[in-house]
């Protein structure tokens, strides 16, 4: 038996706002970045497809359970902004992942050289991935 999944294409910059996963399998591809400033709607499991960068603000991200989760897989940039201190997702880049981004500067603080002004430690329950070694997780 087939396992139903809901397909959806958006375009533009959206917000987790618009990639509720409210069946029990979602598939998105967005078209544009993607912000999330909290946890996604709904009780199903979802994967994210995202043709920008990837963003993350102001919110932990502790979406899912025994039974369901999220994937987000992005061609740009993953953003992680300071103050998010838990991710419970996975996330593979196809560029930079920056766990301590700075949006008000728009740079990624960081490497051995420079402190990271950070409001507490990242925790991440599942994986952050980089396909690029020309691009690092920093």
């Amino acid at each position: 038996m087939a396992t139903v999944v809901s397909k959806t294409t958006l375009t533009g910059n959206k917000t987790e706002t618009d990639i509720p996963f409210t069946n029990t399998n979602n598939l998105y591809n967005v078209v544009g970045d993607l912000t999330i400033n909290g946890n996604v709607t709904g009780s199903g499991t979802g994967i994210v497809f995202v043709e920008g960068d990837l963003n993350f603000r102001t919110s932990n991200y502790t979406y899912g359970s025994s039974t369901t989760g999220s994937v987000f897989v992005a061609k740009g940039n993953v953003n992680i902004e300071q103050a998010v201190t838990r991710i419970d997702t996975v996330i593979i880049s196809g560029k930079t992942i920056c766990t301590s981004y700075d949006f008000a500067a728009s740079t990624c603080p960081g490497g051995f050289t420079s402190p990271l002004p950070l409001s507490g430690q990242l925790v991440v329950n599942g994986s952050l991935i980089a396909l690029n070694d020309q691009f690092k997780i920093r």
